[in-house]
């Protein structure tokens, strides 16, 4: 059990084995995050992977201890974030989904013989269930369609969805865990490989959320950021604008028989080299 505030709980997997992953490669696998918030009324935010959806399930009961789920919160639709709903929806037939119109479009085109109420939600409205209140924020093309992130006010918390997202399985639950340095450097990775052609998307996400106060972001890939959010809000800001370094050159090579990759690696003493043919 992964307490993240009272009363709310990670309750996603950790696949640490995946190597693939939308086309690139993650060395070090990923999580399919998923939280349970109880109140008055419990509240499950996005599903895990369908392959998963019995360790899944096992952690939810784990902390329900045969209570049942009344609303379910889906922000994205892809089968990494959905794939367990039918499970879910078997067990517990009667919560209630909350998503964005193209959600539901998605989810009827996805699990078209799943059973399950769903609620429209856009920009502004919000959830009360009990002492908490959600507030719904979609940010299409973040970076899909359907996207949506979700603030939980008294706890100050942004389930971010995609954005913020980090592909690493490697156990750690917090970003202090990691450390500044290896998390801004898987955050920039699935920037790149995710979400970078939706630059104009981001500021708009950034511009929505930028007058709530967040202590918490909870994405839906990766660490749970607390200490270092306004590092990486930061980088979303400059990425968004792409924004280079101009005291930097990437250099793209390829190498059959590795003489290209020596020749690389022995810049200065090839430049030396060249000065003295040159003199001949």
């Amino acid at each position: 059990m992964i307490t993240i505030a009272e009363n709310i709980y990670s309750v996603g997997i950790v696949d640490k084995d995946v190597r693939i992953f939308h086309g690139y490669f993650t060395p070090i696998g990923t999580t399919y995050n998923s939280f349970l918030v109880i109140d008055e009324k419990v509240t499950l935010i996005d599903f895990v992977k369908e392959k998963f959806t019995d360790d899944f399930l096992k952690n939810i009961e784990e902390i329900l201890q045969g209570k049942t789920i009344d609303y379910i919160i889906c922000n994205h639709v892809e089968p990494d974030h959905s794939g367990a709903l039918p499970g879910v929806m078997e067990k517990y037939p009667h919560a209630m989904i909350y998503g964005t119109a193209n959600c539901e479009k998605g989810l009827k085109a996805y699990y078209p013989h799943a059973k399950y109420d769903f609620t429209v939600v856009k920009s502004g409205d919000s959830l009360n269930t009990g002492k908490f209140n959600f507030k719904f924020i979609p940010m299409p093309m973040v970076h899909w369609p359907d996207s949506m992130s979700t603030y939980l006010e008294e706890e100050k918390i942004l389930f971010s969805n995609d954005a913020f997202g980090q592909h690493t399985g490697t156990g750690e639950i917090f970003d202090t865990e990691k450390g500044l340095d290896k998390f801004i450097d898987r955050a920039a990775d699935y920037y790149a490989n995710i979400v970078l052609p939706f630059g104009i998307q981001v500021a708009k996400l950034i511009q929505a959320v930028s007058g709530f106060e967040i202590k918490t972001i909870c994405p839906s890939h990766g660490v749970i950021v607390t200490k270092y959010i306004p590092e990486i809000v930061q980088k979303y800001i400059s990425w968004s604008k792409n924004e280079t370094d101009d005291q930097r050159v990437l250099i793209v090579y390829d190498t059959m028989w590795g003489t290209t990759k020596n020749w690389r690696c022995n810049w200065k003493q090839n430049m030396r080299l060249r000065d003295s043919l040159l003199k001949l």
